[in-house]
């Protein structure tokens, strides 16, 4: 939901990834997130999301894929398991329920294919959260100066079909985070 308005968006994917990479070996939380979408998704999901976000501006556009990353069920994976395990976007599409450092792989997809906007990937320094702040052209909340750039948090994990971005997640602030990765 955007706006009041429900977006219904087709996302088949290809099953195939999940059982690669549940064969896959451990690789860090950063690489997760990097990994591209796969060529079956580009062709399905990004038309579909990129006329929703054609007419929409910057800040608009970041909130719509907020809220559709946010869209999908949230459950903790210590909630089933003793370990992280962290998911590619694709992966999100398929699972049942993903995580923060999940949402934050799609929403950095997003936001890479039809945005192509610079963004950091941050871990809180308790390791519990991972989120993404993006430069964008308005602000949007609390600056983050890194590199001589400004971003401002786009946190995909927020509740549920929020469209809120530009805060800190609770109990969180600029001096909690590090900078895992960037782009551009």
């Amino acid at each position: 939901t955007y706006k009041g308005k429900e977006h219904h968006i087709e996302t088949k994917v290809n099953h195939s990834i999940s059982e690669m990479m549940a064969d896959y070996p451990r690789i860090a939380e950063i690489n997760y997130i990097e990994a591209p979408l796969s060529n079956y998704s580009k062709r399905l999901l990004l038309p579909q999301l990129r006329a929703r976000i054609s007419k929409l501006s910057q800040k608009e556009s970041l909130e719509l894929l907020a809220a559709f990353t946010r869209s999908f069920e949230y459950k903790w994976d210590h909630d089933f398991s003793d370990i992280n395990l962290p998911m590619i976007a694709d992966e999100v599409l398929i699972s049942e329920f993903s995580d923060h450092e999940d949402r934050v792989a799609l929403y950095y997809q997003l936001v890479k294919e039809l945005l192509d906007l610079p963004m950091l990937v941050l871990s809180f320094v308790d390791d519990t959260k991972t989120t993404i702040a993006v430069a964008t052209d308005e602000p949007l909340g609390k600056p983050i100066d890194f590199a001589g750039v400004t971003y401002y948090i786009c946190d995909p994990t927020g509740p549920n079909n929020s469209t809120e971005i530009g805060k800190f997640p609770t109990a969180f602030s600029t001096s909690d985070v590090e900078v895992m990765g960037t782009y551009k």
